[in-house]
């Protein structure tokens, strides 16, 4: 990720910060939806205050990589255990990205969408390969 994208993916989220709950309602509404089986996996979070606390951490270490590597690698590994799978990384990621651009509706151009799969793909990469080494 450059510095730009960085500073794009921070900039659109703090744009979330004042409607926390509606944008984690619309992401767990968006998520199951694509796939309802994810549904129970985040029974514990039904509103999604952990989940959106979570993106807030990912989203402000993004700038300094070295803080957040290894929350990313925990989180990882409890995915796993939680039964996530690779492709699900790719679902909770597509309805990351549409929440946002639901929410910040032109504001969400064509970069800022870019700075966001970057973003995402960089945390999901870091979790998937400290799931994928880690056995149950």
């Amino acid at each position: 990720m450059t510095p730009e994208q960085i500073k794009l993916v921070q900039q659109s989220f703090n744009k979330t910060v004042p409607i926390t709950e509606k944008v984690a309602k619309k992401f767990l509404t968006m998520l199951f939806a694509i796939d309802p089986k994810l549904k129970p996996l985040f029974a514990d979070d039904p509103k999604g205050k952990r989940l959106m606390a979570t993106f807030t951490t990912f989203v402000k270490g993004l700038s300094k990589m070295d803080s957040i590597n290894g929350i990313a690698q925990q989180m990882g590994v409890r995915f796993k255990r939680m039964g996530i799978r690779m492709d699900d990384y790719m679902t909770i990621g597509a309805a990351l990205i549409e929440t946002l651009a639901f929410f910040q509706k032109d504001d969400f151009t064509p970069s800022i969408r870019q700075a966001w799969i970057e973003g995402y793909g960089v945390i999901a990469s870091i979790m998937i390969r400290a799931a994928n080494e880690q056995s149950i």
